[in-house]
């Protein structure tokens, strides 16, 4: 990479903010070429991964059966709450 380039890494928001900022110190990780870019469905900022290189998925509470096709919406694990916002802007962004 040249000293004049510049790299924007989309990460979609995850529910803990110490975990967002591990992510962001593992992608920049003393490389001054690289910026990390927060995108989320609270922020409906999906138009910003077009100025972005990549893209990063972050972990978080299951996606909610109905995006794979499942009927079975009680298993062991399964979290209080889904986040469906969340999961139809990954899946966009993601498209």
């Amino acid at each position: 990479m040249s000293e004049n380039e510049h790299i924007t890494i989309g990460v979609t928001k995850t529910e803990s903010s110490v975990k967002q900022q591990y992510y962001a110190d593992w992608l920049m990780a003393g490389d001054p070429s690289v910026t990390v870019k927060l995108l989320s469905a609270d922020k409906s900022n999906a138009a910003d991964l077009d100025r972005c290189d990549g893209l990063l998925l972050s972990g978080g509470v299951d996606i909610h059966p109905d995006f794979y096709g499942s009927e079975e919406l009680d298993y062991e694990n399964k979290p209080d709450t889904f986040k469906p916002d969340r999961d139809h802007f990954e899946i966009a962004a993601y498209h």
